[in-house]
């Protein structure tokens, strides 16, 4: 659990999340030192394709990766059809569906790029 909290801590950027007209972390949040930060994977699957002899193409899937300690601190429950903006890569996302969990640590979601 330590390594991916050093994963996290290394690779994660500030971010916020909006969702029903309230955006995390709160200025009061953010006065009492807290924040949220995600990790953003792509990854590329090769789709429609069943054998050799069929034509396929790839895809590119995007998911934000969070930590539920940041969540918990900011009391956070992250719902479909939230945006997550992230000013170091100038992006806004749109959280999908959620992913299966691998541990306690990490919180995974698909996300689609607006």
């Amino acid at each position: 659990m330590q390594a991916r909290q050093a994963l996290h801590g290394a690779m994660a950027e500030p971010a916020s999340y909006s969702f029903g007209g309230v955006t995390y972390p709160t200025p009061e949040q953010i006065e009492a030192g807290l924040s949220l930060t995600v990790r953003w994977h792509t990854k590329m699957k090769i789709v429609g394709e069943r054998d050799a002899s069929d034509v396929g193409f790839l895809e590119g899937v995007n998911r934000l990766i969070f930590t539920q300690p940041e969540l918990d601190a900011l009391g956070l429950t992250l719902t479909r059809l939230g945006e997550v903006t992230i000013p170091g890569y100038d992006k806004v996302l749109r959280l999908d569906h959620t992913e299966e969990s691998d541990g306690p640590l990490n919180v995974y979601w698909s996300v689609i790029e607006l």
